[in-house]
């Protein structure tokens, strides 16, 4: 064969391999489709240029002097700089280092830069690289052994890469990297002894043909537990989609908990169950298309957009019943996200950020199954990552971390017998943060753990400061969370940082919740037992909210029971059985505390029923700690309550 038919035969077969690209685009954050992309363009212009100068050779159009001696000077560097092509392609799909191919990258440029220069500076006086008569071969020139030299080292460089990451190739990636090399050196080899590039086109086609099949075969491959297409050929009909502006509806299926799943009832029913759904999601009869992108997720595109919510409500209507495992009844949660293209997404990126913002959303959303896309959700889940981001500021920089003091009065003599500490945050670009806008938040992420121990050396740095603080109320209340109680040593910790500043331990007293003590009741009760031991004191907090067990309360060292708000709220009606849970609460011993007075009918209802002590608006706002401390100012002794 002819370089002629060989360059025309190659160009033919990459115009199909274009087209195919064309139906199919490559995905644009895959380097190794970028590069692979380049070197498809920069081979098809070697073609070309090929074609030309045989063209020119046969008569079939004329060429002037200096077009004729540019075009032949395109033709010698267009070899190397395909070779050079090659070998980035090679180091993209071998090297995991970054650095190692940007190492590389630099030892390929002086050479061919410096080739260049010689090839064009020689176009005068056509000695370096001559052109011939007829464009049919190559003279043996220094040109032509600087351009075999420089060809070879390109070669050795595509060897060296898979040498140096021979352990980390996998799959098809060892036969490829080395096929490349081996190949190229022959073509070379040949086209030095016969000075024609007749193989050198072949092997080029042929390696470009066998790197697009196995680089792009995951497309086509279907998943081999489920028989779905998997992920990269749905990359690339949304690709196209997004380019001709189709409109279809995505259903993302994401199996809730599914690491759990597992661990309960073994990966082979694991496994088997992924079967299930995904010939459940294959059956749906609504012209959809179904996909594995990873383990426990999957995803629908439909055709029809208006059919998105009817196939979620089948999805979700599904999972209401069990699933029949062989002899194993199962039951699986999904989280469903339905979203629009081109209408809500204008582009793949744009939807993959899409599709992890409310992912994240639903899964901070326990109560929620389904969820429509709609640019609220991306402002209201944006605010919670800047709430995030806030957050974790305040613990490098506790200064923006305040502590307001709630007083405690003691509901017999108006004296002030303690407060709350109750956190708030001043950020820079939020503002101030109230606890409803952060706390949940804090919990979730972990971050709470940190806060908590801010909040408490600032009221031990407080006591610390001020003795009249310190000989004037009983003691400090913070808050602990249950994201505190994940701290193996936590009561060792707390006793750390009150005793770190020189505080008696009874001064400070903590918070807990009834739903906390039921999640991790043994943990909460064995920190309840140490911290008592050294006279630290604990309060329940929002009782009557939750469960209320009394039998929590004569297991545990509780020594106050704080009246959630909304009894107080809704006791003046029929106070009869707030007076019943008091008599109670006192004949076990406990201190009762009732908080969230917010008005005189209130107040005189807990000074009736005797309660111990109250705390609400009524009485005071939490206070900054400047005008917590200004309460003590005068040496007559503590504030009383308003008169009621």
């Amino acid at each position: 064969m002819h370089i002629l038919e060989a360059s025309v035969l190659s160009t033919i077969l990459l115009l199909f391999i274009f087209f195919d690209v064309r139906r199919y685009p490559l995905p644009k954050q895959d380097k190794g489709s970028r590069f692979f992309a380049e070197l498809a363009v920069t081979y098809t212009c070697f073609l070309v240029l090929n074609i030309m100068l045989h063209g020119a050779s046969q008569n079939l159009f004329r060429l002037g002097l200096w077009e004729a001696r540019i075009l032949w000077a395109l033709h010698v560097l267009s070899i190397p700089f395909l070779l050079t092509l090659w070998v980035h392609f090679s180091l993209i799909n071998v090297a995991e280092d970054t650095r190692q191919v940007s190492r590389f990258s630099t030892l390929l440029v002086l050479p061919l830069v410096l080739f260049a220069f010689l090839v064009f500076a020689d176009l005068p006086v056509q000695h370096f690289y001559p052109a011939t008569p007829f464009f049919t071969y190559i003279w043996t020139t220094p040109g032509s052994s600087y351009l075999f030299i420089l060809s070879s080292f390109l070669c050795l460089v595509m060897l060296i890469s898979p040498l140096w990451n021979l352990k980390t190739l996998q799959g098809s990636k060892p036969f490829l990297a080395f096929l490349l090399p081996f190949t190229l050196s022959i073509a070379l080899a040949t086209f030095r002894i016969t000075h024609e590039l007749t193989l050198f086109v072949t092997v080029n086609s042929f390696m470009l043909v066998l790197n697009y099949l196995v680089v792009h075969r995951d497309a086509v491959v279907l998943d081999d537990l489920t028989n779905l297409s998997m992920g990269p050929l749905l990359q690339r009909r949304l690709i196209k989609a997004f380019r001709n502006r189709s409109q279809y509806s995505l259903l993302l299926v994401d199996v809730e908990n599914f690491r759990l799943f597992n661990s309960r009832h073994g990966r082979n029913t694991g496994d088997r169950m992924l079967q299930e759904l995904a010939a459940y999601l294959k059956t749906m009869p609504y012209n959809q298309e179904a996909f594995r992108l990873k383990d426990d997720r999957f995803c629908l595109l439909l055709h029809q957009a208006s059919s998105a919510l009817e196939c979620a409500g089948q999805l979700q209507r599904r999972m209401e019943d069990p699933w029949q495992l062989g002899e194993e009844t199962v039951y699986l949660s999904l989280h469903l996200l339905v979203i629009h293209i081109p209408e809500q997404a204008s582009s793949f990126d744009e939807l993959m950020y899409i599709i992890e913002q409310m992912l994240q959303q639903v899964k901070t959303q326990q109560s929620t199954s389904l969820l429509v896309y709609d640019a609220n959700i991306l402002k209201v889940h944006q605010h919670r990552l800047d709430i995030i981001s806030a957050l974790r500021e305040a613990i490098r920089r506790p200064e923006q971390v305040q502590v307001y003091y709630q007083p405690i009065h003691d509901n017999k003599t108006g004296a002030l017998s303690g407060a709350e500490a109750l956190m708030r945050i001043q950020n820079n670009h939020l503002g101030f943060l109230q606890p409803d806008q952060f706390i949940p938040i804090a919990e979730q992420t972990g971050l709470i753990r940190d806060l908590t121990f801010i909040v408490l050396d600032r009221v031990c740095a407080l006591l610390g400061r001020h003795p009249k603080v310190r000989q004037s109320i009983q003691s400090i209340s913070v808050n602990l969370s249950a994201e505190d109680f994940t701290n193996a040593l936590l009561a060792h910790d707390l006793l750390e940082h009150i005793q770190a500043q020189g505080i008696a331990e009874h001064l400070i007293s903590f918070e807990i919740t009834e739903s906390m003590i039921i999640q991790s009741h043994d943990t909460v009760k064995q920190v309840m037992h140490t911290l008592s031991s050294y006279g630290i004191q604990f309060a329940l907090d929002d009782f009557g909210s939750g469960y209320s067990n009394f039998s929590m309360l004569m297991d545990l060292p509780l020594h106050t029971i704080k009246f959630d708000k909304q009894m107080i709220l809704k006791s003046p009606e029929s106070p009869q059985l707030l007076a019943l849970l008091s008599s109670m609460l006192h004949a076990l011993g406990k201190t009762i505390t009732a908080e969230g007075v917010a008005c005189k009918e209130e107040a005189l209802m807990v000074q009736a029923l005797m309660i111990d002590r109250v705390q609400g608006y009524y009485y005071s706002e939490p206070l900054a700690e400047d005008r917590f401390l200004s309460l003590f100012a005068n040496c007559a002794g503590c504030p009383v309550l308003n008169d009621i």
